[in-house]
């Protein structure tokens, strides 16, 4: 998840726990203008499309399938 959110860009990072913050972070998504809104659902959708794309999904599962296999070896 790190990799797809940075903050301010394409998501918020808040602590959890901390009210404040998140009223905070609510208050401002609230006020945006069209076009901030517009900039900022745009840069989610295109790190979503890059971080999520099936190519790449697939060569980390692989890796992760391999890495377990090799680790399980004798």
């Amino acid at each position: 998840l790190s990799e797809a959110v940075r903050d301010g860009e394409t998501g918020y990072s808040l602590p959890a726990g901390d009210a404040v913050a998140w009223a905070e972070a609510i208050a401002r998504v609230r006020n945006w203008t069209d076009s901030e809104r517009k900039r900022f659902t745009g840069s989610a959708s295109e790190t979503a499309r890059r971080v999520y794309a099936w190519d790449r999904v697939a060569d980390q599962t692989m890796a992760a399938y391999q890495t377990t296999t090799e680790a399980r070896r004798p």
